[in-house]
């Protein structure tokens, strides 16, 4: 759901140390990033503004705005935010950014697909001796200017 210029919307799941620097690398792009505070921590919360993210309160909120999803979490909660995004209805992107075991990528596939989602298996890394929030890498192409049908081609190829 790209917005009036053409921008698409990214929902990060959940800012902790990694998701918030891996989102605010997206925002110096200039991409609108939203997160939910639910349920979150006072430091979350205060991670995700020094991100400049956008509190949409819900996760369902983050699923109804969001073009694609970046999943950001422990790798024993990965399958629990992909069924819960699933159990929204996504099917946008679902960036699985997690250290997870090619199962589990595998079984998060299959979770986010069923729905008519596109599952995106990533990963994220950081140089710890860095600043959080200044620095992340990640495999999905986070940095490059994407819109959907442009995605869609290039994953088709």
């Amino acid at each position: 759901m790209p917005d009036d210029y053409g921008q698409i919307s990214i929902g990060v799941v959940h800012p902790g140390s990694m998701g918030a620097a891996v989102a605010a690398s997206i925002v110096s792009t200039g991409r609108r990033v939203v997160w939910t505070g639910e349920d979150r921590s006072e430091a979350t919360h205060r991670r995700a503004e020094e991100a400049g993210l956008e509190d949409v309160h819900w996760l369902n909120a983050v699923v109804n705005q969001s073009d694609v999803i970046i999943s950001v979490c422990p790798p024993h909660a990965a399958l629990e935010v992909a069924q819960d995004v699933r159990n929204l209805g996504f099917q946008g992107i679902f960036v699985d950014a997690n250290a997870i075991s090619p199962d589990t990528a595998r079984e998060g596939k299959s979770i986010i697909e069923s729905v008519g989602g596109e599952y995106v298996d990533g990963a994220s890394s950081a140089d710890r001796r860095r600043s959080p929030g200044r620095r992340a890498s990640t495999s999905a192409a986070t940095r490059r200017p994407v819109s959907r049908s442009s995605s869609r081609a290039a994953r088709s190829r």
